[in-house]
């Protein structure tokens, strides 16, 4: 998911950042609801984060997105992070 495919990507795939859909604070909250409650985190990140946002988030990624999937979008991304 993203707005312009990678060049350097063989296989196509197209890439998103964190920072091209949400803001610095939205993307800090998820971070806190991860930390706090992960079983719980895409329940929670849709409803206090991404469901608020929809509008925003489609207008700066100029398409209609779902929230669940966005949501596991974030947790991937938070645990390559966590990881290294």
């Amino acid at each position: 998911m993203s707005i312009e495919q990678d060049d350097s990507a063989k296989d196509g795939a197209k890439y998103v950042r964190l920072g091209d859909f949400l803001t610095g604070d939205e993307i800090n909250e998820c971070i806190r609801l991860w930390r706090a409650d992960r079983e719980h985190f895409h329940r929670n990140v849709i409803a206090q984060v991404l469901a608020p946002a929809m509008e925003a988030i489609n207008r700066k990624l100029k398409q209609e997105n779902d929230a669940r999937y966005l949501a596991y979008v974030i947790e991937f991304a938070l645990m390559e992070l966590h990881a290294s």
